[in-house]
């Protein structure tokens, strides 16, 4: 038999170090689609509680967009940056 562990608002505020409001409006923006806020187990009109995977999941997967290399665009380096680039041998003179 597995336990399910439950999180209530203020507990999910102190583990994101942030008030309960601010845990409220992430959730009406992820209700939205607008944030990538894990939404709670019972509907909207209920108390609010997380399941302990849904925050650990929710944690990992910030871990993991934040580890993976960001694609860059190519833009135009400055004169000045340029020149300590040549200077450094980084960029060919």
């Amino acid at each position: 038999m597995t336990t399910t562990v439950l999180f209530t608002v203020q507990e999910i505020a102190e583990i994101f170090r942030t008030s309960r409001a601010a845990i409220y409006a992430r959730l009406c923006r992820a209700r939205k689609g607008l944030d990538d806020f894990p939404l709670p187990c019972f509907g909207k009109g209920k108390r609010c509680y997380w399941t302990q995977s849904s925050i650990n999941d929710f944690f990992a997967a910030r871990e993991q967009k934040a580890s993976a290399p960001s694609p860059q665009g190519k833009r135009q380096l400055s004169d000045t940056t340029r020149d300590a680039l040549k200077k450094h041998g980084i960029l060919p003179k």
